[in-house]
């Protein structure tokens, strides 16, 4: 599985119609071959930061979605609501290679133990 965060800052006043963009970008990625998950988010505490959370099956999912029309078009409008060129980090999962519970760090926490 591959994951994408990507992080856009509206510029003020834009905040509305890039939220627009952003979901029309959302129902149509859901529809393509290979998403598993992709979802819209807005910061709680500041209403101009948004980003987008994508999980794909593989790499050539991923690469057929960057390649479409719809990212090309949301894409068009970057210099005109966003601050900035949005931030895109792309992430694989990592499974463990143990199945089995160990007594280490990762044991579950007693209740008398101090907590995080």
């Amino acid at each position: 599985m591959i994951v994408v965060i990507a992080t856009l800052n509206a510029k003020q006043g834009s905040e509305d119609k890039l939220k627009d963009i952003l979901t029309a970008l959302v129902v149509e990625s859901r529809l393509e071959p290979g998403n598993v998950r992709y979802e819209l988010l807005e910061r709680d505490d500041d209403p101009t930061e948004f980003a987008l959370y994508e999980v794909w099956e593989t790499e050539t999912a991923l690469n057929a979605h960057l390649r479409s029309k719809h990212i090309s078009v949301a894409y068009s409008f970057t210099d005109e609501l966003n601050t900035q060129e949005p931030r895109v980090v792309s992430y694989h999962t990592v499974e463990p290679t143990r199945t089995s519970h160990s007594s280490g760090p990762t044991r579950k926490l007693e209740p008398t133990d101090p907590q995080p």
